[in-house]
C-alpha cells in the first residue's frame, strides 16, 4: 500500500462550479486552483509543465478513496517503469487530492494524456480487492477509454512508452481509428499498436 507522501494540503479554489468527479485542476503557486477541467483534452492543453495538480474524485462509502487512487497510480508507474514515482495526498477536501506528477509524465504529451485516463479509471480501484484489471477493463463509464484502447494500454504497461505517432490524445490515436481519403479504416490493429508504441530509447 502507497503512503501518502506529506501532510493534508489545504487549497483555495477560485470557484467550484466546475469541480465534478473526474475533473482535473492546475495548482498554482498559494496552493490555488482556478480553473477545473471536465476534458481531459483541456486540462492536458492548459497544463504546460506544471507538475502540481488536484484530482476531484467520486467520494462515499463504495466508492474509491484518496488512498486507493494512489494505490491504483504505484501500480500503474511500477508497471510502466516511471521514475521517479509521483507524489499523492489528501486535501482538506474529501473528494479531492493532491498530486505531485514525475517530470517522466511530462516528457511526451502521450503520456500525459495516458495519465489523465488512468486517473479516471483509477475511480474504480479499491485496494483492499486489488481489482486492478477490472478497474481498467471492466464495464464502467468512468474506464470506457481505456476499456476500449485495451491492446494499447497493456502493451504501455508493459513497458512500451514511447510513442512514435503523430496525433494528439490516447483515444484520438488508438481509440477512434483512421481516415484514408474520406473511408473510415478503423482502429489501430495490433500491428500498428506496436509499431505505434515502442520501448523507450
Amino acid at each position: 500500500m502507497p503512503k501518502f507522501f506529506s501532510a493534508k494540503k489545504h487549497i483555495e479554489m477560485a470557484q467550484t462550479w466546475s469541480m465534478s468527479p473526474g475533473s482535473f485542476g492546475i495548482i498554482r503557486p498559494g496552493l490555488t486552483v482556478g480553473h477545473w477541467y471536465r476534458c481531459r483534452e483541456d486540462f492536458l492543453e492548459s497544463q504546460g509543465r506544471n507538475r502540481s495538480i488536484a484530482y476531484c474524485f467520486r467520494n462515499g462509502p463504495l466508492t474509491a478513496s484518496g488512498r486507493d487512487i494512489a494505490s491504483f497510480m504505484r501500480i500503474v508507474e511500477r508497471k510502466a517503469k516511471v521514475s521517479p514515482k509521483s507524489e499523492f495526498g489528501p486535501t482538506q477536501l474529501n473528494k479531492v487530492i493532491w498530486i505531485k506528477l514525475s517530470p517522466w509524465w511530462h516528457t511526451s504529451s502521450m503520456k500525459r494524456s495516458f495519465l489523465s485516463m488512468m486517473l479516471r479509471s483509477a475511480q474504480n480501484y479499491r485496494s483492499r480487492k486489488d481489482n486492478f484489471e477490472s478497474a481498467l477493463f471492466g464495464r464502467s463509464n468512468v474506464n470506457r477509454y481505456s476499456r476500449q484502447t485495451e491492446f494499447a494500454v497493456r502493451r504501455f504497461l508493459r513497458g512500451y512508452t514511447r510513442y512514435t505517432g503523430l496525433k494528439l490524445g490516447w483515444h484520438t490515436q488508438f481509440g477512434e481509428g483512421d481516415y484514408y481519403r474520406g473511408r473510415y479504416c478503423g482502429k489501430p490493429d495490433e500491428v500498428k499498436v506496436r509499431q505505434l508504441l515502442v520501448k523507450p530509447l
